[in-house]
Formats: structure tokens, sequence, C-alpha cells
């Protein structure tokens, strides 16, 4: 079950993650198998713990469940959202398409720049201005 190149960021450090969680924990499997296994991990030893999360069923009803798992079967990226922690378990090509860790890099970079994310791509030569998003 080890990850490979296991990054740890805390909306501490960068505030823009706050609106979705407290920690994000980015890692790389090997295959996608072990991305799977990795995931099932996880929920598995939230629910050893007894954690549940609080979400809302199809009728609205607000219910307490074990966290999902999102994108099982994929090639690149596996999300576990465990509420105020998020896992993405990544394949090596997922990992370096995605560049989560750049993402939320330059969204914290523009925010101390009074800048919106696009702006600031745009400032720093990574966006053309001149197309349409």
């Amino acid at each position: 079950k080890k990850a490979g190149e296991v990054v740890v960021l805390d909306s501490d450090e960068y505030e823009t993650m706050r609106v979705l969680c407290q920690r994000m924990v980015i890692v790389t499997a090997m295959s996608r198998r072990h991305m799977q296994v990795i995931a099932d991990h996880v929920v598995e030893h939230f629910k050893l713990k007894g954690l549940l999360l609080e979400r809302e069923d199809d009728d609205g009803r607000i219910i307490s469940a074990p966290p999902g798992i999102e994108g099982a079967g994929s090639d690149m990226w596996v999300v576990v959202d465990l509420g105020d922690i998020i896992t993405h378990v990544f394949s090596q090509k997922g990992r370096e398409y995605y560049n989560l860790e750049g993402h939320w890099r330059d969204k914290e970079e523009a925010r101390k720049a009074g800048l919106d994310h696009e702006e600031y791509l745009i400032r720093e030569g990574r966006r053309d201005d001149t197309c349409d998003p």
C-alpha cells in the first residue's frame, strides 16, 4: 500500500484551499490497481476508526455514511473525500498532468498579489489573454 511522493498541503499555508478542506494529501501510485488499493485502504482506515461523514441523500435528508471514492477505475486520478481532508491518488502521468501542487501554489500567489487565478496566470505568461477560457 506504499504510496510515493506524498505531499500534504495545509490550508494554514494555502488559504485559498479553505473553501474545500483543511488538508489535501497528494500521493502517487505505481499502477491503476495500486491507485485503487491505496484509496480503498484510506476508506477502510476511516471506517475502522468509526468515523462517518454527514452527507445529503437523494431525498435531501442528512445521513451519516463512510467516505466515498470518486474516479474508481480511472487511469490517472482517484479521490477520497474525508470532509476536512481530501486524498488524491494519482498515477505518475496524472500527477504530472494535473499538477495540483502547482495549481494551489499559483492560487495562493494570485491571492497574495490581489489577482484572480486567471489574471495571475496571464501576468506570469502561462495563459494567453487573447483567447476565451
